[in-house]
């Protein structure tokens, strides 16, 4: 995010949404200094950030850079998290961090609008985070995670280097791979299709309508000798359109 550029041609503005642990799709993080910028500019305005923080477990190297919530002295912040990331995408189960004063509107607001939160599914949640099971579980999940990472880094280093550039990054759970020059990224697509793999176009994502030319893929629901086993198949099959 460019805060300067966002301050002059959105000047009104009153609320900003951001993402700064993981932006989504290219997987980018918000340096400290644009989160200190971003924070002097609610202040000075007297504006909202809501900081969506869906993805911040999933840091596999460097330490994370604390949220704009941590850092935020004037109460500006609206922090939004998820266990739905960690758990399962069916567990369905989130929460907020408000500034004091917007406490009971939220809660109010809350009341009135949802009253579908199952209570049991909170219950056992914050037994499992009370006895330290979650904690020991993040730390499971991530090891796992960037293993996978690792995985699919090195099969696509092994077996597509011609086809792909990897934009490797320190977090999240999927990696885009940029189309190297001469290659249909439609073509690709539909091998991917075909081999049942779920690799979606960079330009889905896109709401701009220029030439984004990569590709998405997930790796975090599958092993490591799966992902390795995969990418060697779409290596077999793009090898008979595309010699080597």
């Amino acid at each position: 995010m460019d805060i300067t550029y966002a301050a002059k041609q959105y000047s009104h503005a009153k609320l900003i949404y951001t993402t700064p642990s993981h932006q989504f799709p290219l997987g980018t993080t918000l340096s400290l200094p644009r989160r200190l910028a971003l924070l002097d500019w609610a202040q000075q305005n007297n504006a909202w950030i809501f900081e969506d923080d869906y993805n911040s477990e999933f840091r596999f190297s460097s330490k994370p850079i604390q949220a704009l919530q941590g850092l935020d002295n004037h109460q500006r912040v609206i922090y939004a998290g998820t266990f739905s990331k960690m758990m399962y995408p069916g567990f369905r189960l989130g929460f907020l961090v408000v500034p004091e004063i917007l406490s009971e509107p939220f809660t109010m607001m809350k009341y009135y609008s949802d009253s579908h939160c199952g209570y049991l599914e909170q219950a056992a949640l914050a037994q499992f985070i009370q006895e330290g099971h979650y904690a020991r579980h993040v730390r499971k999940i991530r090891k796992i995670c960037h293993d996978r990472q690792n995985a699919f880094l090195s099969a696509i280093n092994l077996y597509l280097p011609h086809l792909f550039d990897v934009q490797m990054t320190d977090s999240g759970i999927h990696t885009v791979c940029w189309v190297k020059a001469g290659y249909d990224i439609r073509i690709i697509l539909e091998q991917c299709q075909q081999l049942g793999f779920g690799a979606q176009p960079l330009s889905r994502y896109c709401i701009e309508s220029r030439n984004h030319n990569a590709i998405l893929f997930g790796y975090a629901a599958h092993n490591e000798n799966d992902i390795i086993s995969s990418v060697k198949r779409l290596s077999e099959k793009l090898t008979n359109l595309y010699p080597t």
